[in-house]
């Protein structure tokens, strides 16, 4: 019908066929257009670009390195169950928005002295490195970070030994001796992060970790008994850097 009232201007007007012509092309394009926006427009806003919100408030991390250095407290067999002071360092790559991969290292040392305190009963120091994947297990609570991978420990300790023998004049005596070992073990980790504070610079955050190693692959670990699996727990406050 509007086609019709065009012709019928057009005609009145006296107007060219072939600026007719042009008339109705560009009536027809406007049509078209106005259609196919309406269309557009009506499309759902879960299939329209949306920009990712933080729904606590932490920023939005673009760089995809980061550097990082930690200090904590650890427990398990590589300290005879004493709590130590535990130092680390750390380096992260971010694969996306919701995960990275992490290598980490990890430095322990304790001695421990005999009663008489001119001496020790046991003295370690222990590296342990790990290869850690994380990521972020809830969309609402962007604060928590939980990870899991593999770690090697390398341990050098002394320990002294009491053994009881009998003399060749039949008395029985004490003798204590000093024993070394170097075990190298393997075993897995699991890694949990509460983020206290993040921009697009720095992140300063309270992890919390858990290890376990399977039988030494060369060396012995006498702190735990054959056939048992070794390990610690361990929480620290580190602070890292993105660039």
């Amino acid at each position: 019908m509007a086609i019709k009232q065009i012709f019928a201007l057009c005609y009145r007007t006296h107007f060219s066929m072939r600026t007719q012509a042009i008339a109705v092309l560009c009536w027809l394009s406007v049509s078209i257009q106005t259609q196919v926006f309406s269309q557009t427009s009506s499309i759902p806003a879960a299939f329209e670009p949306q920009e990712y919100e933080d729904n606590n408030n932490l920023i939005k991390q673009t760089k995809h390195h980061s550097l990082g250095f930690g200090v904590g407290i650890i427990t398990g067999d590589a300290s005879a169950g004493r709590e130590v002071f535990m130092l680390s360092t750390r380096y992260a790559y971010r694969v996306s928005n919701n995960s990275e991969i992490e290598f980490s290292l990890h430095y322990q040392s304790t001695a421990l002295a005999l009663s008489n305190a001119f001496d020790f009963a046991f003295a370690s120091a222990a590296w342990n490195g790990d290869i850690t994947a994380y990521t972020y297990p809830f969309s609402a609570w962007r604060n928590l970070r939980v990870g899991a991978g593999i770690s090697i420990r390398r341990q050098v300790a002394t320990y002294s030994v009491t053994r009881t023998f009998v003399s060749p004049t039949g008395i029985m005596q004490n003798a204590r001796f000093i024993e070394y070992q170097q075990p190298l073990a393997a075993g897995a980790s699991c890694k949990l992060d509460y983020i206290l504070f993040a921009n697009t610079q720095i992140e300063a955050a309270i992890r919390t970790q858990g290890y376990i190693y399977g039988a030494p692959i060369s060396g012995e670990n006498n702190q735990a008994p054959r056939g048992t699996p070794g390990g610690g727990v361990s929480i620290e406050l580190f602070i890292r850097t993105y660039f």
